[in-house]
Order: structure tokens, then C-alpha cells, then sequence
């Protein structure tokens, strides 16, 4: 008899011990849900000194603990544990972290204070992504970031903005094609094409960029990897630009933006009509193809202003016959 209660009672114990292992610790249940405001790293210590990975904007992570006033360096600040969407366990200065994302669908002013009568910070444009810092009634604390040369970090909104998060993602995707416009073009219009070409109300958005740009949103494209262009690169002895003295009349209907750069990035600075004749002074040796045309950056002289062009609307006067 006291064999069989002994036996229980190691039964009972070890029941309850699995029960006890199988429940989250305390410190592992998440208190909330936070999203990095900018990109930014997490470490894998809350010294902050070894890197574990880098969130990108509005990207989500779940916030198990928070420690104030950690000592880093010079400086005192609040350290917050979180587990990413992966699992892994870090670490991030608190104020990198907002509580929810939102996007704005209309121009919308920013306020100094939560009323209307107080000083307007910025008007931030349709299409940029927030994060709400808190809320007072109708009106919410933002943080935007730098906004037309103004810095919007703890001002006041209430109206012209969603919290939807499809809206947020096609957002993300304007604001990283414009983000790496310059450095790769080719993504950059290829991302721009596919929102210009959606149901989004962004859309609109990305079809006034591709104006900017002379690109034809249906038919988008901007490649200098053709064959040809890989011939001319690859050959050490040629020249970085093609010198000439040569007419060509612009074969464009809605016009040929001149620019001050050889680059879909260079300031605009004339619009010269489809038909009009140009001179061309020299041209880059390298190949790019833009709307489905191929052709060289040319500096051309029309009515004594001086610019770059796209030369893949650059016909000869004999090609009209």
C-alpha cells in the first residue's frame, strides 16, 4: 500500500513538473506588437554591441520586455527585448519602435499641438508612411520623419490617413522604388510599372513619377545590359563618349524632356516639341533601352539651350520620307 501511494505521488509530481516546463516563461510572452520606424538594427545583447539583424521600415516585431535606463556609452536610454517574425531574440533602443503604422491617402497637414488652430509643422504628401506614437481623442502624435526639409516627429494629425495594411505594403513599394531611383534604375521602374499598372490608390502616384521620368508606364523598362551596350563596355579602347555634329528631328508626341544630366535624375530644364530638329554634340558610347527604345544619352543644341536627351527619340530627317 505505501509502495502504491509512493508510485502516485512520483506520478502526480512528474505530471505537474511537464505542465509547469511546458509553460512560456514570462519574460517570453509578448506584451505587443512594435514597428520600426526607420530601418535599423537589433542586437544580440542589450550592450547593443553585437549585431543579430536589421528590420526594415514598418517591419513588425513582438516586445517581451523593456529595461529604462540602460547605460550605452555617454548616453542613457530604454532597451527593449523582442522577438522578430523568425523567432530570434534581440535587442533595440526603444525609441527606434512606434506602435502602429499608418499611411497618409490624402495631403494632409501636421499641427505643432492637437488642435487646428495651432501652428501647421509640414503638409505631408499623400503616400507617405507614419507611426503613431500616441493618441488624445480623434487626433494622434506622429512620427513621419523628414518632410519637406521639416522634421515631423511628435506632431499632431486627425484625418487623411489609414491604418490598412495592403495600403502600408503598396506604400513601402513607392517609397523603395523611389528610395533606389538613382542607383537602380532598372528595379526602381520595374517596381513603379507594377504599382502604376494596379487597382492601388497609389497608383496615380506612380504614374505621375514615370512622367517625370519620360517613361511610358505601360511599357516600362530600362536595361543597359543588351548585347550590343556588353560590346561596347567590354571594349577597353573605347572612348566614354562619341563625338559628333549631326541633325536629328525628336520623334516623341508628347515631347522630348531635355535634362541637365545625362540621367533619368537630371533636372528637367526644357520640353523640345515632337518634330523639331535638334543638333547633336556628342553622345555616351553606352547603350540604354527606355519604353522599349534603345539608345545613347545625347547632349543636343535646340534654340541655343544646351541638355541632355534620350536619344532613342532621335530619328534622322531621311527616316521621315
Amino acid at each position: 500500500m505505501k509502495k502504491y501511494i509512493v508510485l502516485s505521488l512520483i506520478f502526480l509530481f512528474f505530471i505537474s513538473g511537464c505542465k509547469k516546463g511546458d509553460e512560456p516563461r514570462k519574460e517570453d510572452v509578448a506584451l505587443s506588437k512594435k514597428y520600426a520606424k526607420y530601418a535599423t538594427s537589433v542586437y544580440k545583447n542589450k550592450n547593443l554591441k553585437k549585431w543579430l539583424a536589421t528590420l526594415s521600415k514598418a517591419e513588425p516585431v513582438e516586445l517581451l520586455t523593456e529595461e529604462k535606463g540602460v547605460k550605452i556609452g555617454k548616453d542613457t536610454i530604454d532597451i527593449s527585448k523582442v522577438k522578430l517574425s523568425d523567432d530570434s531574440i534581440g535587442f533595440i533602443a526603444s525609441d527606434k519602435m512606434a506602435d502602429k503604422p499608418i499611411v497618409f491617402i490624402d495631403d494632409t497637414k501636421a499641427y505643432i499641438r492637437n488642435n487646428t488652430r495651432s501652428k501647421v509643422i509640414s503638409i505631408i504628401p499623400k503616400g507617405t508612411i507614419a507611426f503613431i506614437i500616441s493618441k488624445k481623442g480623434e487626433w494622434i502624435k506622429i512620427y513621419a520623419g523628414k518632410i519637406n526639409s521639416k522634421w515631423v516627429t511628435r506632431h499632431w494629425v486627425n484625418i487623411g490617413y489609414s491604418t490598412e495594411e495592403d495600403l502600408i505594403s503598396e506604400a513601402k513599394v513607392y517609397e523603395e522604388a523611389n528610395a533606389i531611383l538613382a542607383n537602380n534604375p532598372e528595379k526602381a521602374i520595374e517596381m513603379l510599372n507594377e504599382l502604376g499598372n494596379s487597382s492601388s490608390p497609389f497608383a496615380t502616384l506612380a504614374r505621375e513619377k514615370m512622367n517625370e521620368l519620360n517613361i511610358d508606364i505601360d511599357s516600362a523598362s530600362y536595361s543597359d545590359s543588351d548585347s550590343e551596350s556588353e560590346e561596347i563596355i567590354n571594349n577597353e579602347d573605347a572612348e566614354d563618349n562619341i563625338y559628333l555634329n549631326e541633325k536629328r528631328i525628336v520623334k516623341c508626341e508628347n515631347g522630348l524632356r531635355v535634362r541637365d544630366l545625362p540621367s533619368l535624375l537630371g533636372e528637367k530644364i526644357a520640353l523640345i516639341p515632337n518634330g523639331d530638329e535638334v543638333t547633336i554634340l556628342e553622345e555616351k558610347n553606352k547603350k540604354i533601352t527606355i519604353s522599349g527604345k534603345t539608345g545613347r544619352w545625347s547632349k543636343v543644341n535646340w534654340n541655343s539651350k544646351m541638355g541632355w536627351v534620350f536619344g532613342g527619340y532621335l530619328i534622322k530627317s531621311s527616316d521621315l520620307k
